[in-house]
This record gives C-alpha cells, sequence and structure tokens, in this order.
C-alpha cells in the first residue's frame, strides 16, 4: 500500500488518488454520480422519510410525556380523593357517634320522663284505690253498726218479751233506742 505522505510530497495529492481510483477500478465520473444520487437520495429520505419519522417519534415522545405528566396529576387527584374520602369517613363516623349518645341520652331522658309518669299514676291510683277502701270500710262499718243495733233490738225484744212485762218492755226498748247512735 502506498504511503500518502511519500506520495504526496512526491507528485501530489491529486496523482495519488487517481493512482488509487485506477488500482481499486473506480471511475471519478461515475463516482461524482454516485455521490450526488446518494446525495439527492438523502434529501429526499431526510425531507420525506426521516423527517415525517422523526416528527412522529417527537410528537410521540411529547404525547408519552404529557400522558406521564397527567397520570401523575391524576395519581395526585386520586390520593387526594382517598384523604378526601377517609376524612369524610372519620366525619361521617364522628357524626354518627355524635347521634348516637344523643339519642342514648334522649332515650334516658324519656324513660326517666316517663318512669316518673308512671309512678305518678301509681301513686294516684293507688290513693284512688285507699280512698275507695276507706269509704267502703266506713261504708261497712255503717252497715255493720245498723245491723248490730238492729240485732240487739231483736234480741233485746225477745228477752224483754219473755222476762219482763209490757211496761218493762216499752222503757227497755226507749232506752236502748236513746243510747244508740244515729
Amino acid at each position: 500500500m502506498p504511503n500518502f505522505t511519500v506520495l504526496a510530497s512526491a507528485g501530489g495529492l491529486t496523482e495519488a488518488v487517481g493512482e488509487i481510483s485506477h488500482t481499486l477500478g473506480i471511475d471519478a465520473r461515475i463516482f461524482l454520480a454516485n455521490l450526488a444520487c446518494f446525495a439527492i437520495v438523502m434529501l429526499v429520505l431526510k425531507r420525506f422519510a426521516y423527517g415525517p419519522v422523526l416528527a412522529m417519534l417527537e410528537e410521540r415522545r411529547k404525547r408519552i410525556a404529557q400522558m406521564q405528566a397527567d397520570a401523575e396529576r391524576v395519581r395526585q387527584e386520586l390520593a387526594k380523593a382517598e384523604a378526601d374520602r377517609q376524612r369524610v369517613l372519620q366525619e361521617a363516623g364522628a357524626r354518627a357517634d355524635r347521634i348516637l349518645e344523643e339519642a342514648k341520652q334522649a332515650a334516658a331522658q324519656l324513660r326517666d320522663v316517663e318512669l316518673k309518669r308512671v309512678r305518678e299514676e301509681a301513686d294516684r291510683v293507688l290513693a284512688q284505690a285507699r280512698e275507695a277502701a276507706a269509704r267502703d270500710v266506713a261504708r261497712l262499718r255503717e252497715e255493720l253498726q245498723c245491723e248490730v243495733g238492729r240485732l240487739a233490738v231483736q234480741m233485746a225484744e225477745r228477752v224483754a218479751r219473755q222476762t219482763f212485762t209490757p211496761q218493762d218492755q216499752e222503757r227497755l226498748a226507749a232506752e236502748t233506742m236513746r243510747n244508740l247512735p244515729a
């Protein structure tokens, strides 16, 4: 292989290139034409293939970045919604506990009021029963006194008829009538 520095100093670079081209069988005009075709194909590909593909890839990269940002935003909103849900559940639990406690207190108060009312009603009924019993006892005493008095008079009459004279009987009957309560 020829040394390029030696060739450049001996006859120049162009001669070396020419010699290498000739050795490899490269025609300069065909090479330049191929080089021009390659450049045109590269420009066409860049313009119509690589450009749209690169633009599409850039668009896709932007959409992926946007979707990642949206996903992160959704994660944050979901975390916030979960925190809100937990807070609402805690508040609802606390409110339910308060309502339950208030209901227990109201039930206790109602029970106390009803118990007091029932006791008062029982006391009233008992007082009425005692009054009725006292009236019945008084009435029965009166009836008993009347009956005892009547029986005493009958008994006294029988005894008086058998042992006393009619004048003694009248006197005894009058005396007994005076001693009886009204």
